[in-house]
This record gives C-alpha cells, sequence and structure tokens, in this order.
C-alpha cells in the first residue's frame, strides 16, 4: 500500500509540491508559510485537489497587474492525510 502511495504521489506531484506539502506538514494545520502569489503555477496540482489553501490579506501591493506581496500557504486536512499517507519511517522519505 505504500509503495503505491508513494509511486501515485511522485508522478503526479512536482518534487516542488511534495517538498511543499512535507514542508507544511512540519508546521502543523494551522500555521502557514509565505508564498509569493505569481508562483500560483507551480502548486497548481495540490492547490486544484484542496491540499493546501491560498490565504491572501488586503490591500495587495501591486507592480502593474502582478501581485508583489506574499500570500500565506496553509496545508488542509486533506493535505495532513496525504502526507501522512506517503510518511515512512523504514525509509525516512517526509521524516525529519
Amino acid at each position: 500500500m505504500y509503495k503505491s502511495n508513494l509511486r501515485f504521489a511522485i508522478e503526479t506531484y512536482s518534487r516542488f509540491e511534495l517538498d511543499i506539502l512535507f514542508t507544511l506538514r512540519r508546521k502543523g494545520l494551522h500555521r502557514g508559510i509565505p508564498f509569493p502569489s505569481y508562483l500560483r503555477l507551480l502548486i497548481d496540482r495540490i492547490l486544484e485537489v484542496g491540499y493546501v489553501k491560498l490565504e491572501s490579506e488586503e490591500p495587495a501591493f501591486k507592480i502593474g497587474h502582478t501581485k508583489l506581496s506574499l500570500d500565506t500557504l496553509i496545508l488542509t486536512r486533506q493535505g495532513l492525510e496525504f502526507v501522512k499517507s506517503l510518511e515512512n519511517e523504514d525509509i525516512g522519505y517526509g521524516i525529519r
């Protein structure tokens, strides 16, 4: 079961997205990390499935149409369950 979950994750999500999920896992459910909104495309898949959410504060600092102020990226309960399914103490993936 574990190996099939890991294979699915590696084939579906980028290394960057998986690193984001494990970083947020270490932070906890209600603590986020700053994330620039103009990099949203890099985490689009984990946003679409609901593993993370972006919270923005207004007013945003913009130059032209590009928002430069940071959003907060937060792990959802669904994301937490997904990351837990990938953690394996035997090989150390995701455990730090």
